[in-house]
């Protein structure tokens, strides 16, 4: 169950970091005026990957978590 849920959370950090969610208004417009439009979908592309492979993990440690307690 450790496990599991450490990948899950590890990629949805990761993912937070990638979409900016960690930072100020802003940095975040400082961000958005410097990056290119390909970078900004690359981003957020990676991102909503992270977050979309963290989510069966997370869901499997809740799982885990409730069958076992």
């Amino acid at each position: 169950m450790k496990l599991v849920g450490s990948v899950g959370i590890i990629a949805w950090l990761s993912a937070g970091v990638l979409s900016g969610a960690f930072i100020s208004g802003d940095r975040s417009r400082a961000n958005q005026n410097s990056e290119t439009e390909e970078d900004r979908k690359w981003r957020v592309r990676a991102s909503t990957r992270l977050f979309g492979f963290g989510l069966p993990s997370i869901a499997a440690s809740i799982l885990i978590y409730i069958i076992t307690k």
